[in-house]
């Protein structure tokens, strides 16, 4: 797969608002802070975002998304589902994060799938491991 442009890099980054920014020269580590989506290749080159898996999520935050979603646990399963599975069924099925979830895992640092139109107004969707390929992600447990 083609690297996207780096208009979709910044599309991608904009969603991970409030997100520290890294890049590595060859003296130290630099730390931004990602503030209003604003990107500049001037200042920054390189930049990644440091995040976590889905599967890293902590049983408070897996709570947080059974609120999020409004769902009934007694609903779709048995009265005996506890919150936490029932956050991880949500989250490991991506057609269950909507826009609320989406963005709360995001603004936690949870790196989801992206999903961006091509010039032909083509929706394409870039994979967690597309998206460290690129190396605009590096996982926390990398480092």
């Amino acid at each position: 797969m083609n690297t996207p442009s780096n208009k979709v890099k910044a599309q991608f980054f904009a969603l991970y608002l409030r997100q520290e920014i890294f890049r590595y020269s060859e003296f130290n580590e630099y730390i931004y802070e990602l503030v209003g989506g604003c990107l500049h290749d001037d200042y920054l080159s390189d930049p990644f975002l440091l995040l976590r898996t889905a599967d890293q999520l902590t049983d408070e935050e897996l709570t947080e998304v059974i609120k999020l979603s409004k769902l009934s646990v007694s609903s779709y399963y048995e009265p005996n589902f506890n919150d936490v599975a029932m956050g991880k069924w949500i989250v490991s099925n991506n057609q269950f994060i909507h826009d609320s979830i989406g963005q709360y895992l995001r603004s936690i640092g949870i790196l989801l799938p992206f999903t961006y139109l091509s010039e032909d107004n083509k929706p394409i969707t870039l994979s967690p491991s597309d998206l460290i390929g690129f190396g605009w992600v590096k996982m926390e447990k990398e480092l």
